[in-house]
């Protein structure tokens, strides 16, 4: 009876686990359609409430783990204070880069279905609306988002390949004719560019 009785309670809280997944990834793609909206309404200029939103944003993300993973064996060969560093700046450079272009992207949330695959992997599969040229293409689009105990993501799956890895493959390629520190330097360089046309702006007005 013991036996039982516990076996159904673990099969309870492995579905609260599991809607817990999938509720979490319904969200998380809640909140950038709604940051996509927002940023078409502002012509993708920031505003208070875009920022607010692009935080609430971050904090669905475990950049920490994610950024391990991106930096694969070099994990080892790199001191703290650089491994602190690539996190921080991959964070910026993935804030600065792929955000922004949220407003050319469009969604609708009742469009979009969610499966989970295993514990911690959600597949999200849909349609989304992108301008290019004055055009709207629409594409089929499906993701596998990687989640921990938190349900926060911490790497994402496109086409069969981890997004942290396909970083690995590119800093690796890098590192071949480059050392870690001018890897880094690149990078700073990379968000440098990336924030003068905000910089520019700040001065003009």
């Amino acid at each position: 009876m013991f036996n039982a009785f516990k076996i159904v309670f673990l099969f309870l809280l492995l579905s609260f686990k599991v809607s817990a997944s999938t509720k979490a990834a319904e969200d998380f793609f809640a909140q950038l359609i709604s940051f996509s909206k927002l940023s078409q309404e502002l012509s993708g200029k920031q505003s208070e409430l875009s920022k607010k939103k692009l935080k609430e944003i971050q904090a669905q993300i475990d950049f920490p783990r994610f950024s391990g993973l991106a930096l694969g064996s070099q994990k080892s060969k790199v001191s703290a204070s650089e491994t602190k560093r690539f996190q921080a700046l991959l964070e910026e450079l993935i804030k600065l880069a792929a955000f922004p272009k949220a407003r050319y992207v469009s969604a609708e949330s009742e469009a979009i279905t969610y499966k989970l695959l295993a514990r911690g992997k959600v597949q999200v599969v849909g349609k989304v609306q992108r301008e290019k040229a004055g055009d709207l293409i629409v594409n089929d689009f499906s993701i596998v988002l990687h989640m921990d105990p938190r349900n926060r993501i911490y790497d994402v799956e496109f086409e069969k390949e981890l997004l942290s890895a396909n970083i690995s493959r590119q800093i690796k390629k890098n590192l071949e004719k480059k050392t870690f520190a001018q890897l880094l330097s690149l990078m700073e360089k990379r968000v440098s560019k990336l924030r003068a046309p905000k910089e520019s702006a700040k001065k003009s007005s």
